[in-house]
């Protein structure tokens, strides 16, 4: 299994993975805080719920997934960093 990852587009556009969990949401590129509403598939059953999230200065992000009607998960994400010193989009 791959590691879990959270990604967002400066076109406010966002997606995460963790375990056999796909969502994409919609989110204001220019908020340091936002909660959305997510669609996406839990091991191919369809799911969806709420993304909580709060970036910090270093671009990390903290937050929850919520399950409609059911789990929820805690999340942190750290800002990718190449070896060469490059933020990956």
């Amino acid at each position: 299994m791959a590691p879990g990852r959270v990604e967002l587009d400066a076109d406010g556009t966002g997606s995460f993975h963790f375990g056999c969990v796909n969502g994409w949401f919609t989110w204001p590129p220019t908020a340091l805080s936002f909660r959305a509403t997510w669609d996406g598939n839990d091991e191919m059953d369809s799911a969806h719920g709420t993304f909580e999230a709060s970036l910090d200065e270093e671009g990390n992000l903290t937050g929850t997934v919520v399950f409609h009607g059911g789990d929820e998960s805690d999340l942190f994400a750290r800002r990718w960093v190449s070896t060469d010193g490059q933020v990956e989009p």
